[in-house]
């Protein structure tokens, strides 16, 4: 029964949607079961992933999730600034180039460095000034019309876990793509296609809620 309830708690505890329509009273338990057990081919009785289902709706666990979920967002503030781009680059690129451009927005420049790539996300009206700076097979991809959601949370401390999942979640829920995420807490900058941008503002006024 424990491994189950492990099993069943994880899973819920993945999917946003499912937990705010318990919340609400919108889901029948029984199908929810049905539908765990079909999907995920649990070797588990009905009853025994109903009574989890149960467990998980009681669960302190989840209710003070639930609590600290409304406390870290219900003071958030965000902004939405439009006509972004990205220029995707090797990572041994001329990084060092970038200087000139900096100086001049520096408070809309963004560089994300990894393994492989660099990532450098800026106004578009530079985007051309930027292309210019590296040579055309060091350019690996250019994406234009981006629109920077900026969340602010009011609170910021080691208890904020999961906060990027229930933002990316609730993106999902509303059948938005992410382009790019950056987080540097209490700031998280969202990236998504401008023709995507209204159904993302609406899915951050959902967690403000």
């Amino acid at each position: 029964m424990t491994n189950i309830n492990q099993t069943v708690w994880r899973l819920l505890a993945q999917d946003l949607s499912i937990q705010k329509n318990l919340k609400k009273g919108l889901i029948n338990v029984r199908g929810l079961a049905k539908y765990l057990i079909e999907t995920y081919s649990l070797r588990a009785s009905l009853d025994a992933v109903i009574s989890a289902i149960r467990r998980f709706e009681n669960s302190e666990t989840f209710k003070d999730e639930e609590k600290l979920s409304k406390e870290i967002f219900k003071d958030c503030v965000f902004f939405t600034k439009n006509h972004m781009a990205c220029l995707t680059i090797r990572l041994d690129s001329e990084i060092g180039k970038l200087e000139d451009v900096f100086s001049k927005t520096r408070k809309n420049f963004r560089l994300i460095r990894a393994k492989k790539y660099s990532k450098i996300i800026i106004d578009q009206p530079y985007l051309e000034r930027l292309i210019e700076l590296f040579k055309k097979e060091d350019i690996i991809e250019v994406q234009k019309n981006l629109s920077e959601l900026r969340i602010v949370l009011e609170k910021e401390s080691p208890e904020m876990i999961g906060v990027l999942s229930k933002i990316t979640n609730e993106i999902a829920m509303h059948n938005v793509p992410i382009v790019e995420i950056i987080s540097c807490l209490p700031d998280t900058l969202v990236y998504v296609k401008e023709d995507d941008t209204l159904r993302a503002h609406q899915a951050i006024m959902e967690l403000t809620k």
